[in-house]
Parts: C-alpha cells; sequence; structure tokens
C-alpha cells in the first residue's frame, strides 16, 4: 500500500516537471507576451479544471484583462482591454494584499460589489480564486481561476493548491 501511494506521488511529482519543462520550451520560443500570457492561462485551466482563466495586469490603480481563455483553451479575445478600477472591485483588491480570495458564490459573498457581480453575470460564472501575481514582492495583477457552480472549500486547501499552479 506505502509502494502505491509512492508510486502515484511521483507520477504526480512527473507531471509537474513535464508540465514544467513544456512551458518554459514553449515560453523560451517566443518574446510575443501575448502568447505567452494565453499559455499561462491555459495552462491555469488545464492544471485546476476551471471554466475560465483570466490574467489582469495592475498598473495605478487600474486592472486590465491582458489574457482570458475558456476551459477548451479558446482564447475570449471580446474582453480583452476591459479596464476597471481596483477600488470597484473589492475582490481583486483584497487579492493585491498578497494572499488568494476565494469565492464560494458571487451572488452572496458580502465582500463583492455591484460591479462584480454585473462583470461575472454575462458568463454565469459563480465561484472564483482570485490569485495575486507578484514580481519581485510587488504586486502586478490578478488570475481569476472561475467556475460556473458555487465552490466550497477551506482556506488552508486553497494556499498550496494555488501556489503550485503559479509556482
Amino acid at each position: 500500500l506505502e509502494n502505491a501511494r509512492l508510486l502515484g506521488h511521483l507520477e504526480q511529482r512527473n507531471r509537474e516537471l513535464d508540465t514544467l519543462v513544456e512551458g518554459g520550451l514553449e515560453f523560451g520560443a517566443t518574446l510575443d507576451m501575448e502568447r505567452v500570457l494565453l499559455s499561462i492561462a491555459r495552462r491555469m485551466c488545464d492544471a485546476t479544471g476551471a471554466c475560465a482563466v483570466d490574467i489582469h495586469t495592475l498598473q495605478r490603480g487600474v486592472l486590465k484583462v491582458v489574457a482570458s481563455v475558456d476551459a477548451g483553451g479558446c482564447a475570449d479575445t471580446e474582453i480583452l482591454g476591459l479596464e476597471h478600477l481596483v477600488d470597484d472591485l473589492p475582490l481583486s483588491d483584497e487579492a493585491l494584499r498578497g494572499a488568494p480570495v476565494l469565492v464560494e458564490d458571487i451572488l452572496s459573498d458580502a465582500r463583492a460589489s455591484e460591479e462584480g457581480r454585473r462583470n461575472w453575470a454575462p458568463y454565469g460564472l459563480r465561484a472564483a480564486i482570485i490569485g495575486p501575481l507578484i514580481n519581485a514582492g510587488e504586486p502586478v495583477g490578478v488570475a481569476h481561476l472561475c467556475d460556473r457552480d458555487p465552490r466550497v472549500c477551506a482556506q488552508g486547501e486553497l494556499r498550496p493548491g494555488v501556489g503550485q499552479v503559479a509556482g
């Protein structure tokens, strides 16, 4: 039984290493930031089973959508370039302070703003993990890993999973 558990752990680590190597080769083959960000979003979607992943950059208090994909890996160019004031999105603002934010159901989450609910409604999104993107210790954006169904997850379970995806 212990050998089977160790073998399963080894296989999981090998899959993670394969993903890192493939990503490194893909990212190193281009200087096109849009392609790199779309690839990262697709890999996050695949790794987490999210129905959509959006990557936002932060500049002077404004979050801008720079990559968006659905579970099939298709890019959503309709929302690229959309900008939102961080002050209007308290859930993203919370993530920018350095820790992932779990949104179990945006319809009942008291932290969510009406603008946040309006942004998610056309896509039928209800739940998300909003993770900070950090460079040199400073927040540079957020990643939204979204789902259409409400989700329940303990905050303690969240951090290692997001760290593995982001790492």
